[in-house]
Formats: C-alpha cells, sequence, structure tokens
C-alpha cells in the first residue's frame, strides 16, 4: 500500500458503530517507513471520544491481556504523488 500525507483513509471501529466509516488525513508516508501509518485524529464528538476512551481502555489492559482494536480500513484516496507541487 502506497500512501502520502495528503491522502486520506476512512476508518470502521465496529466495536463503536457497525454503519460509520470517519475520514482522517494520513500524516505519514510509506516511503519512509511500510509499517507505519499515522492520522490525525482529532477527539471531537461522540465518535471519536469514543475512540480515545476505547485506546485508553486497551493501553490500560496488562501487556498479556491486550487484544488490539478491531479496525476496517478504505482508502488511502488522494494524489499518488507529491509531484502536483511542481
Amino acid at each position: 500500500m502506497k500512501y502520502n500525507p495528503t491522502c486520506v483513509i476512512y476508518l470502521k471501529i465496529p466495536t463503536i458503530s457497525h454503519l460509520q466509516w470517519h475520514s482522517f488525513s494520513i500524516i505519514s508516508s510509506s516511503r519512509a517507513d511500510d509499517h507505519i501509518l499515522s492520522v490525525i485524529i482529532k477527539c471531537e464528538g461522540w465518535w471519536a471520544n469514543s475512540l480515545y476512551d476505547l485506546i485508553h481502555a486497551e493501553l490500560d489492559k496488562t501487556a498479556d491481556t491486550r487484544k488490539g482494536i478491531p479496525v476496517a480500513i478504505e482508502g488511502p484516496y488522494g494524489p499518488a504523488s507529491l509531484d502536483f507541487l511542481r
């Protein structure tokens, strides 16, 4: 999967909602690291606040009981390259 900081992905977290998808801006690049994708999430509204609480609940568990959070991802969408700025 190739992506740039200008791309957008859609996330669905079934633990929060089985139907809602939310868009997030990617702030990392697949050129820098193939194994890490970073997004910006603003805690505003019930869905983002629920995600924040879910992440903190998972982090509060001991390392032996952490299972992760199931996430569905669609995308990335956006320019395939930053060369459009030239």
